[in-house]
């Protein structure tokens, strides 16, 4: 099998693994988001709710505190403004299938371009370094092959005697 085409099913499969890891995480860090704030919202509710049972059950503790029913009341407000609370599950689900496919794509052409950049520094590293050898024994077959050097020739060429 052809060394380039082996490199290449490699570099594809690599690029297909990363796509997919990187979609996973995307979709996974959004959905961390979207629950965190639907959790902190239900927190908040469940708070407000107790308060409710406070203030009908005995108003004398309510009034006394009632800074700390402001302050649920100012939190509540502050979760129900978040931006993954108010979207629907449609819209959700599109943001998370979208997120998904542009992660998987910028992964996949990421690893192709990384894979890309190794080999082209691998062969200007391999170059840089074997080029002062070639050189060497370049001057080392031209003096092989011509069997008298450029300053011998000169002298005892003919046509300058």
């Amino acid at each position: 099998m052809n060394q380039k085409s082996k490199l290449k099913r490699i570099t594809s499969f690599l690029a297909i693994c990363t796509s997919v890891v990187s979609a996973c995480v995307c979709v996974l860090l959004l959905a961390g988001d979207y629950n965190s704030a639907h959790f902190q919202m239900d927190t908040y509710n469940r708070e407000l709710r107790g308060w409710e049972a406070c203030r009908q059950t005995n108003p004398a503790y309510f009034k006394a505190n009632e800074q700390a029913v402001n302050s649920c009341l100012a939190s509540i407000n502050e979760a129900r403004s978040n931006f993954w609370v108010k979207i629907p599950k449609t819209q959700w689900v599109g943001i998370l299938i979208l997120a998904g496919l542009a992660s998987a794509s910028a992964g996949y052409f990421a690893t192709w371009i990384v894979i890309w950049l190794v080999g082209f520094v691998i062969y200007k590293l391999v170059r840089l370094l074997t080029f002062p050898f070639k050189r060497k024994t370049n001057r080392q077959r031209r003096k092989a092959s011509c069997g008298v050097s450029k300053k011998q020739s000169f002298q005892t060429s003919p046509a300058r005697a």
